[in-house]
């Protein structure tokens, strides 16, 4: 099958050159709509930079991407097709990069953002302009208050799946009060749930 023609790529073997691999994405694989740097180590901000040119981009996997940024987020965000995005362990993006995440990413059905410690309530409640999410992981997202759901009960009427594992600012949410926020959540994980996979 040509480049062209791919429409699924992981980079879990480009450790050493990630981001000068990024870099001839948009033109080797040109309608790319699944992307996953869950092990490109070497991925910064910088080597999302090209992403933006990969409007095809559906899915796009993140995951413990520790050095990327609310800035390398900025680029990420021209992605307007986004439906899935993890940014789980991507330790260092704030809520400024949650906000521009709700402003910029509205058709997105799938958004983990796990042991992220510097996202706030202030933050994860801005996601409540994301009306079409169906999944929304936030574990081990230690300062995330319970006020945060507050925000986003009567906005995310799709979301089917909700993960709070290990968010101990809620350490005392009860189950019923959650559900009653979250009507059709059919699969919902408390702080105390901590040896359920998801």
């Amino acid at each position: 099958m040509a480049a062209r023609g791919l429409s699924e790529f992981s980079t879990k073997d480009i450790n050493r050159r990630g981001n000068s691999v990024l870099r001839i994405l948009p033109a080797a694989f040109g309608r790319l709509t699944s992307l996953s740097l869950e092990l490109a180590r070497s991925v910064d901000d910088r080597g999302l930079e090209p992403l933006a040119q990969m409007t095809s981009l559906k899915h796009l996997d993140l995951t413990h991407r520790g050095n990327i940024t609310d800035k390398g987020l900025e680029h990420v965000c021209q992605l307007a097709s986004l439906v899935t995005l993890k940014l789980t362990g991507c330790y260092r993006i704030t809520d400024r990069g949650l906000a521009r995440i709700s402003e910029s990413l509205k058709f997105l059905t799938v958004l983990h953002l796990g042991a992220m410690p510097r996202l706030t309530a202030e933050g994860v409640g801005s996601l409540a302009t994301l009306t079409h999410l169906q999944e929304l992981k936030l574990f081990g997202c230690a300062q995330v208050r319970a006020e945060a759901l507050a925000f986003l009960g009567p906005a995310l009427v799709e979301l089917r799946s909700l993960d709070l594992r290990g968010c101990m600012a809620m350490a005392e949410l009860d189950r019923l009060a959650v559900q009653r926020l979250f009507p059709n959540v059919t699969q919902l994980l408390l702080p105390a749930d901590r040896n359920v996979l998801a």
